[in-house]
């Protein structure tokens, strides 16, 4: 019987046609996971070695020049958040800990066994907020593996944090738990007739390039959308093809990347006399302190200038915290943005997005 990556769980019971190995498997590097393995490394030097997060930052960013400073350095203040939050209720926690069971294996974020309690706590830094409910099942399972036997509890607690969102989703995995998941497993694993679910489990499919039932999906909801929007469209069908829309949306975003790393080699030639070549476009920019007294000697007052400017949350924050010593950055642009909530400087503006709301974690 084969063993499953943990992170690999969610996919293979949604299309177990995913487990059969790629030709050419898919890359799927790109700055966001650069970002999240960072994080994930930053997290396992902060919490299992105990040096200051400042260090533990510049040194993922002495490892990898690329990587986006004020982006780690804002999951990484989130993640902290979360564990603040968590650490109280977690004796002696490992981190980056190789887990096996029966059917998977992995590496979990964090993970804390003792004969009265075993927790989990994985860290998501992407822009998506899907659960995981496998994958942390798959590290529950492994849990028990590593005390050797069910904790006093009778279950696993794993807390799936996703640090981009501000969310955490709490679940207590019991022997029945894993009980019905390895039977699940076992069940598509054996099954010599793979079965191909095209969908959202394509996302990170190292096949998806080479998989006809893909291919034959993403032309099927490009029809039914056509069809469905050339009329005004009912709810129930707008919720129905909520996925399929989803789906074509991530494989226009990998088409668009493709053309962009197309482009870094030269133009591309569109075989009709056009051609798609990178643009440069002049953005100016206002220095403030430099353009303060011009300003007013053009006529415009203070408070005029006042009201034109908008200070972001982020660069402010990055200004406190710029002369502070390691350590206590974070305490002290608390203590700056809290003062300036007391004094009603802080505005706090509603925004509305679209949010896929998740089933409530179990009790």
């Amino acid at each position: 019987m084969i063993s499953i990556r943990c992170s690999e769980l969610d996919r293979t019971l949604e299309c177990s046609g995913s487990l059969i190995p790629a030709a050419y498997p898919v890359n799927f590097s790109n700055p966001a996971a650069s970002t999240g393995t960072a994080g994930h490394g930053v997290l396992a030097r902060v919490i299992g070695d105990g040096i200051d997060v400042d260090d533990a930052i510049d040194e993922a960013l002495a490892g990898d020049s690329a990587l986006d400073r004020s982006d780690l350095e804002f999951v990484v203040s989130e993640a902290m958040r979360a564990w603040r939050e968590l650490a109280p209720g977690i004796a002696e926690p490992r981190v980056e800990t190789p887990v096996r069971s029966r059917y998977c294996h992995g590496t979990a974020d964090v993970v804390s066994v003792d004969d009265e309690t075993a927790v989990v706590v994985d860290w998501k830094m992407g822009y998506t907020s899907d659960l995981h409910d496998a994958q942390l099942t798959g590290y529950a399972a492994g849990a028990v593996e590593l005390l050797g036997r069910w904790p006093d509890s009778g279950y696993v607690r794993t807390i799936e944090v996703h640090v981009r969102h501000g969310t955490m989703r709490e679940r207590h995995i019991t022997p029945t738990h894993i009980a019905d998941f390895e039977r699940e497993l076992e069940r598509r694993i054996a099954n010599p007739e793979r079965q191909w679910a095209p969908g959202r489990a394509c996302t990170y499919c190292p096949s998806r390039h080479e998989c006809g039932a893909r291919a034959d999906f993403l032309r099927g909801s490009a029809a039914m959308l056509s069809a469905e929007l050339a009329k005004v469209p009912s709810r129930a069908a707008l919720a129905a093809l909520y996925d399929r829309a989803e789906v074509l949306r991530l494989a226009l975003g990998q088409y668009w990347a493709a053309i962009n790393t197309s482009l870094d080699d030269g133009p591309l030639d569109l075989n009709d006399g056009r051609t798609i070549r990178w643009k440069e476009y002049r953005i100016e920019k206002i220095k403030v302190g430099a353009a303060w007294s011009v300003l007013q000697e053009a006529g415009l007052q203070s408070t005029d200038l006042l009201e034109s400017l908008k200070l972001t949350k982020k660069a402010l924050k990055k200004t406190i915290e710029k002369d502070v010593p390691r350590g206590q950055k974070q305490k002290r642009s608390d203590a700056v943005l809290s003062a300036l909530r007391s004094a009603g400087a802080i505005e706090t503006e509603i925004q509305t997005r679209r949010s896929v709301q998740a089933p409530k974690g179990d009790a």
